[in-house]
């Protein structure tokens, strides 16, 4: 992460519950204040940073930025009040998008299956239906968390691969 005044991606975060708070503030469940840190790596968190949350119903992970002076997914200022959709390798960054201190990994979902066009864009969820001829899945515009469904056709099946996006 070499860019000029990049911190350290250095904390580590695992998501048990569906809600998690991360700032300043003792009454976030992840505190930065918590153990040994250098006071101006401190500073550049608001009391309330951001909330992580998994809506388990839908199997998609959202964050929202409560700073006051930014959290940025990989590079672009969230806005505060505002969410987006997370995606597995999502880099957060806090105050400026150089300051990098979280990259988000999700363990629980094979995205393999779709294109690399389609997995900068969209985050898959839960399944919707399955057929003969493939499976249809929720999946969440990413920037603006609009629902889509898109439809996966197995190879198996068909001689070539191919994918629908629904709105």
């Amino acid at each position: 992460m070499g860019t000029s005044g990049c911190l350290p991606v250095r904390f580590r975060l695992n998501l048990y519950q569906t809600t998690v708070t991360v700032g300043r503030s003792a009454d976030c469940d992840f505190s930065i204040n918590n153990g040994k840190m250098d006071s101006k790596v401190k500073a550049i968190f608001s009391k309330q940073q951001f909330v992580i949350y998994r809506d388990c119903e839908k199997g998609v992970t959202f964050i929202k930025d409560l700073s006051t002076y930014g959290t940025y997914l990989n590079g672009v200022c969230i806005g505060k009040n505002n969410q987006n959709v997370l995606q597995r390798d999502d880099v957060i960054a806090v105050g400026k998008q150089d300051r990098k201190v979280f990259i988000y990994r999700c363990y629980s979902q094979e995205i393999s299956y779709l294109p690399e066009e389609l997995r900068g864009k969209y985050e898959p969820s839960v399944m919707l239906g399955k057929g003969a001829a493939g499976e249809v899945r929720l999946a969440f515009e990413k920037r603006t968390c609009e629902m889509f469904a898109i439809k996966k056709i197995l190879k198996a099946r068909s001689s070539t691969s191919q994918m629908s996006i629904y709105h």
